[in-house]
């Protein structure tokens, strides 16, 4: 499966003997915070590495378009000194989480990240009193969640996608995989360290962007708040 992952500059995914970039250099240290925002950044980042039972993690985007134009995503990037990189690993090397969970238990804050948010605007486009009652749902469900209890449900046995969204399911769980890729069966397809890959997503094409999300007409008025039966966890 095709994977995209923003590293620091001088950082290899190629080089099996270098470890990941350290939680004091990661883009949350650069971000405008308060020191006690930032204590919080580094803990969650402890707890998931607790879950994970490794700190070699690299966290990644399953749609280019998600990586390169999702708002100022290059821009961003590049002012932090980050080059992107392109992955092909096996689906059963990948491990899935909630955007959701993780970032509520990175920040405390409550946001409909990916495909939720984007459920939530194609409502709004269509039926306003639905969308004001599916992000209520949402609230409900999220907001007495526990540290301990956002972990727990940050971790998903598999990717998650939406089957009630057209053109195609969208996705809403993100990937994680483990370095050295290639000690976990994966590849890498571009490697912005050489010389002919240089900054090869500024010629992608952007125009994709993320997941166009619509919802299936007989959904409509029952679009139903995923993360309450979140297949991903279905068992449990």
């Amino acid at each position: 499966m095709r994977l995209w992952t923003w590293q620091s500059k001088g950082f290899s995914l190629a080089n099996k003997s270098r470890r990941v970039e350290p939680l004091k250099y990661s883009w949350y240290a650069n971000e405008n915070v308060t020191a006690e925002e930032a204590q919080r950044h580094e803990e969650a980042y402890l707890k998931v590495f607790g879950e994970f039972g490794t700190d070699k993690l690299l966290w990644c985007f399953t749609h280019r378009g998600e990586a390169t134009c999702e708002g100022s995503r290059i821009e961003f990037e590049q002012i932090q000194g980050r080059l992107l990189w392109e992955l092909d690993v096996p689906e059963d090397k990948i491990r899935w989480y909630c955007p959701v969970a993780w970032e509520k238990l990175r920040s405390g804050k409550q946001e409909m990240k990916g495909a939720i948010g984007g459920v939530c605007q194609a409502l709004e486009r269509r039926n306003s009193k639905r969308s004001a009652q599916f992000k209520g749902d949402f609230d409900s469900y999220w907001a007495d969640k526990s540290e301990d209890e956002l972990v727990k449900l940050m971790r998903l046995k598999r990717q998650v996608s939406l089957d009630f969204t057209v053109p195609k399911p969208a996705v809403c769980s993100g990937a994680i995989v483990q370095h050295p890729v290639s000690d976990h069966g994966g590849t890498i397809v571009k490697d912005p360290s050489d010389p002919e890959m240089e900054r090869w997503w500024e010629d992608s094409d952007r125009s994709g962007g993320g997941q166009d999300v619509h919802i299936l007409e007989e959904c409509m008025e029952a679009t139903p708040m995923p993360c309450r039966d979140c297949p991903g966890r279905a068992g449990e």
